[in-house]
C-alpha cells in the first residue's frame, strides 16, 4: 500500500511538472496577445483618425448641422483659404510632373484617401512611404505626428485640407474656390469625417470586420492580425461609442445617412458638385468614403442613399493612381 502510495504521489508530482509549462507558456501566450492586441489597437485607430486635432475637434456641433460658417473668422478657415502659399516659391514655373512629391500616409486613413483622390484626378506624379502609426520613423524629419505628410519638392507640408489648398491654388494659379466648395470641403473635415469610426466599429462583429479590412490594407503579420481581430476590436468597440458620444451621435447609422442625405442634396440634380467635373468638395466625399468602400458601414449607406451613380462617376473621373511605393 506505501508503494502503491508513492507511485501515485510520484505520478501526480509528475503531471504536475508536465503541465505546469504548458500552464506558464498559456499564460506568456495570452500576455502576448493582450501586448500585441493593445499595439494594433494604437495601430488602427491612428489608422482611422490620423489627422483628428485638437482644432477640428473644437469646432464640431452636430453631425446633423449643415450650417457651416463661411465668413472665414474661425482660425480654422485658412486650411481652405490659405493666407500664405509656401508652394509657390518651390514650385514656380514647373510643370505637373517636376513638382517631385512624397506622400507620408496610412493607407485606409481618410485623410490621406483625399489627398490621394486630388492628386490622382490632377494626374500629379507622387511617390508613397507607409508609415508605420506605432513608431512613425519614417517623418520623424517633421515635427507634425500625424499623417498625410507631403514633401513637396524639398518643401514638407502638413493637413490634408492645406496640402490640397496649396495645390490646387498652385494648379488654377489662383485660388478660384466658390463658398460653396468651401463650405463642404468644411463639412467634410467637422461632421463627415466624424461618423465613420462609430460606424465602422458600430458592432462586435463590425470591429472584427474592419479590423481584418485595414489589416489586410496595411500588410500587417499573421500573428497582428490575429490578436487585433480577436482582442483589439473589443476595445475598438468600445473607443468608438466614446467618439460617438464626443460627436453628440446616439444612432451611428443614422448619423452617417443624415451625412449622406446632405450631400445628396447638393449633387442630384448634377453630374458632381462641381457642375459638370468634380471640385474639391466632391474629391474630398469622395475620399473619404473610399477609405472604408469594403466595410458594411459602406453598404449600407449606399442601399439607403442613393450616391451610388455620383461615387461611380467621380472614381472614374479620379482614374488610375499615378502614385508608386517608394
Amino acid at each position: 500500500m506505501s508503494m502503491l502510495r508513492s507511485v501515485t504521489l510520484s505520478r501526480y508530482a509528475i503531471r504536475g511538472l508536465l503541465e505546469r509549462p504548458r500552464r506558464i507558456g498559456l499564460f506568456i501566450g495570452t500576455s502576448i496577445l493582450a501586448g500585441s492586441a493593445v499595439f494594433n489597437q494604437r495601430r488602427l485607430f491612428s489608422t482611422v483618425h490620423a489627422e483628428e486635432g485638437k482644432t477640428v475637434l473644437e469646432t464640431v456641433t452636430s453631425p446633423l448641422n449643415t450650417n457651416v460658417d463661411t465668413s472665414h473668422s474661425d482660425p480654422d478657415d485658412e486650411r481652405y483659404i490659405l493666407k500664405e502659399n509656401k508652394l509657390k516659391s518651390v514650385l514656380s514655373g514647373k510643370k505637373k510632373e517636376d513638382f517631385d512629391i512624397t506622400l507620408y500616409q496610412y493607407q485606409v486613413c481618410p485623410f490621406c484617401c483625399k489627398v490621394r483622390a486630388f492628386l490622382d484626378y490632377n494626374n500629379i506624379p507622387y511617390k508613397i512611404v507607409e508609415v508605420d502609426p506605432l513608431f512613425k520613423s519614417e517623418i520623424k524629419f517633421s515635427n507634425y505626428t500625424k499623417v498625410p505628410v507631403v514633401v513637396v519638392s524639398g518643401e514638407v507640408v502638413v493637413d490634408s485640407s492645406v496640402i490640397i489648398s496649396s495645390l490646387s491654388e498652385i494648379i488654377k494659379g489662383e485660388d478660384k474656390q466658390s463658398p460653396d466648395e468651401f463650405k463642404w470641403r468644411k463639412w467634410v473635415d467637422q461632421k463627415f469625417v466624424h461618423t465613420i469610426p462609430p460606424n465602422i466599429y458600430r458592432t462586435l462583429g463590425e470591429a472584427r470586420e474592419a479590423f481584418e479590412y485595414i489589416s489586410n490594407k496595411n500588410n500587417f503579420t499573421w500573428f497582428q492580425k490575429f490578436s487585433g481581430k480577436q482582442a483589439g476590436s473589443v476595445a475598438m468597440w468600445a473607443v468608438s461609442k466614446k467618439l460617438a458620444k464626443r460627436h453628440n451621435i446616439t444612432n451611428e447609422r443614422e448619423a452617417i445617412y443624415q451625412c449622406g442625405y446632405e450631400w445628396y442634396d447638393q449633387i442630384k440634380d448634377k453630374q458632381f458638385h462641381g457642375g459638370d467635373k468634380p471640385d474639391l468638395a466632391d474629391l474630398a466625399v469622395y475620399g473619404v468614403l473610399s477609405s472604408v468602400e469594403g466595410l458594411q458601414t459602406f453598404h449600407d449607406l449606399f442601399e439607403n442613399v442613393e450616391l451610388g451613380p455620383w461615387y461611380d462617376r467621380t472614381r472614374k473621373a479620379v482614374g488610375n493612381t499615378s502614385g508608386v511605393s517608394k
